[in-house]
């Protein structure tokens, strides 16, 4: 998935356009959403990062990354 690239590269507003064309395409898309809560975590922006993961989690409830960013962005 491309958004880790830029995640990793801190490029967050690329991350996050790329993350929501996979969500347009697949709202089921739970490692997509994992990456969006993710990259709007990076942008200190945890009430919409815990939004997201909480979609991702109501999507896979084993999704161990979406877990470990919530409970980062609760901090």
């Amino acid at each position: 998935n491309r958004s880790v690239i830029f995640i990793d590269e801190g490029n967050y507003e690329e991350a996050i356009r790329d993350t929501r064309q996979a969500i347009r395409i697949n709202s089921h898309f739970d490692v997509a959403y994992s990456n969006l809560g993710l990259a709007q975590l990076r942008q200190n922006d945890a009430f919409s990062a815990i939004d997201t993961l909480t979609k991702a989690l109501n999507c896979n409830c084993r999704l161990a990354a979406a877990y470990y960013y919530r409970g980062v962005a609760y901090n």
